[in-house]
């Protein structure tokens, strides 16, 4: 119980029996499916983890990393004085 029949088939085999060629198709499909599975919860916990190291070591508004560094009236003040120029070239840094 909880591995796949065509998988536990192939590791019963004895010598008087003999494969076909949809135990060895449906082995080979299971198994990819194993690794899918695999390299998609290895891609999920790579999309989740923030980046919080930024490579363009410019101080931004926008980005965790810099908003950790500010105390909060620090960030309050920043986000105040900011012009509209200001943002659009904070979010074009980032973007790079």
């Amino acid at each position: 119980m909880g591995m796949p029949a065509s998988i536990q088939k192939v590791c019963e085999l004895s010598d008087d029996t003999k494969l076909t060629c949809i135990d060895i198709i449906s082995v080979i499909i299971v198994l990819l499916l194993y690794m899918v599975s695999f390299l998609s919860i290895i891609c999920f916990l790579l999309a989740i983890i923030a980046r919080v190291k930024n490579l363009n070591h410019t101080k931004s508004i926008f980005f965790f990393g810099s908003i950790g560094k500010m105390s909060f009236p620090n960030y309050k003040d920043r986000v105040k004085q900011l012009t509209e120029q200001e943002i659009m070239q904070s979010i074009s840094l980032l973007i790079t």
